[in-house]
């Protein structure tokens, strides 16, 4: 796949795709999409099939998660 990166503003929030997070993407994948995160704040990453436990290693992959209380 091929990881294709589009503005869904002008200042804020992208749309990527070409990945998929049930799986480790490879290292400049990563980056790309931290690098993203940081510069746009709301990533939108479709069509993904995980499971609870891969959703929370994908998750993992960006930062610490936290248990919600609510």
């Amino acid at each position: 796949m091929t990881l294709a990166i589009d503005s869904l503003s002008p200042t804020i929030g992208t749309e990527i795709s070409g990945v998929d997070l049930s799986i480790e993407p490879p290292a400049e994948t990563l980056r790309a999409i931290k690098d993203t995160l940081r510069d746009r704040l709301v990533v939108v990453i479709r069509d993904q099939r995980l499971d609870p436990p891969q959703l929370l290693a994908a998750l993992r992959r960006f930062g610490e998660t936290m248990e919600q209380h609510l």
